[in-house]
């Protein structure tokens, strides 16, 4: 099917036969064209199989990056098309993806009369503020042009609520509100904060029904599925921090104390035990289980129903607090992969130049100011 517009609509359960068949056209199908929304839709409500359903959110998803939504139900006219936000005189929002030490773009824009969009456009740190605020009143075309490049900026972007967004920057700012960003966010915070109040919960909660997480237990093959995702697929502990960690496994492995390989491998399984105890104390037990809440509603969002309910189940259990039997299962997996970057560091021939592992991490201040698709036209 090379050529998709030629699809009829009312003739898609002979074109299409299978829900595999439809739901590799639905992920194949370009998200340039909106004259091919009817045709999205269409194959949508042919299928009930989840993995059409899941396909058809992810192809939507595509298309209202570009400017376009699918509407929710089909109506005797067909579909209607509709440009985002800004032409529409409505609030928008866009979160990218928590990265792996808490980063993440916002882009928040709000009607101002007569035409305008009062937009705001940051760069936060749930550890170290708001790194990077641009905003400002602009035309509907400028702001329509700074959502593109927003897009463009981050992976993994998804629209929002205000009021989400709104959370977001706030949650930042009262971690540290002398970050570089703060003084510039300060300037537009009365204005915003009298039109949008603050998402008081996390927003995934509306999305992930209580059912799915409540008295789960997270598991070590939970926590590893978690991880393989493309998102998580940076988590780990600060490899500057765990470098003492590093250097206490490195020194029991080699130690002159005759022990058995039980006996050294017990002693080395408590060393990562203790660390990861001390190391994740209740205040980065809370901040990461903030971010896989924030995760979860990207995930979601994004079609990936699963790695969300995992996510919110690592969350709840990191809020559970540690037994006195063992560490939390995702606390564990990224310390094992921090270790692991060590250790292949340590594998590798001495005399080479090779970089230090804790070196190359970056920091949020190194994040901050690289150069970034935020500064608004």
């Amino acid at each position: 099917m090379t050529n998709p517009a030629r699809i009829d609509t009312d003739d898609i359960r002979s074109r299409l036969p299978d829900p595999a068949l439809a739901a590799a056209f639905l992920e194949r199908l370009p998200a340039d064209d909106p004259g091919l929304i009817p045709l999205l839709a269409a194959v949508r409500d042919a299928f009930e199989e989840k993995s059409v359903r899941k396909a058809a959110r992810k192809a939507a998803f595509r298309f209202e990056q570009r400017g376009f939504v699918v509407p929710e139900e089909p109506s005797p006219e067909g579909p209607v098309l509709h440009r985002a936000a800004p032409e529409e005189g409505e609030p928008f929002a866009f979160l990218s993806a928590v990265d792996a030490i808490g980063v993440r773009g916002v882009l928040l824009g709000i009607p101002r009369a007569p035409s305008g969009v009062e937009l705001g456009v940051a760069l936060v740190s749930d550890e170290n503020g708001i790194l990077q605020y641009a905003g400002g009143a602009f035309s509907k075309k400028k702001s329509l042009r700074a959502r593109d490049d927003f897009l463009e900026e981050f992976q993994h972007v998804v629209p929002t609520t205000p009021e989400h967004a709104v959370s977001v920057l706030e949650g930042a700012h009262r971690t540290q509100p002398d970050a570089p960003g703060g003084g510039p966010y300060l300037q537009a915070r009365p204005w915003i904060l009298e039109r949008v109040v603050p998402a008081e919960s996390p927003p995934v909660l509306e999305l992930v029904p209580e059912e799915a997480v409540t008295d789960q237990p997270f598991t070590d093959a939970m926590a590893a599925r978690l991880l393989e995702h493309e998102i998580l697929a940076h988590w780990m502990a600060d490899p500057r921090e765990a470098r003492a960690l590093s250097e206490e496994i490195r020194e029991a492995e080699e130690s002159p104390i005759h022990l058995s390989d039980d006996q050294r491998d017990r002693r080395i399984d408590e060393i990562i035990r203790s660390w990861i105890r001390e190391h994740f104390s209740g205040p980065q037990r809370k901040r990461i289980a903030d971010r896989l809440d924030e995760t979860a509603y990207v995930l979601h969002r994004l079609g990936d129903e699963e790695p969300a309910r995992l996510a919110c189940i690592a969350a709840r259990s990191l809020e559970a607090g540690e037994t006195s039997l063992d560490v939390n299962p995702l606390l564990r997996a990224m310390t094992a992969r921090t270790l692991a970057l060590f250790q292949a560091g340590a594998g590798r021939a001495a005399g080479k130049g090779e970089s230090d592992p804790a070196a190359e991490t970056d920091t949020d201040e190194d994040r901050g100011s690289s150069p970034s698709g935020l500064i608004i036209p």
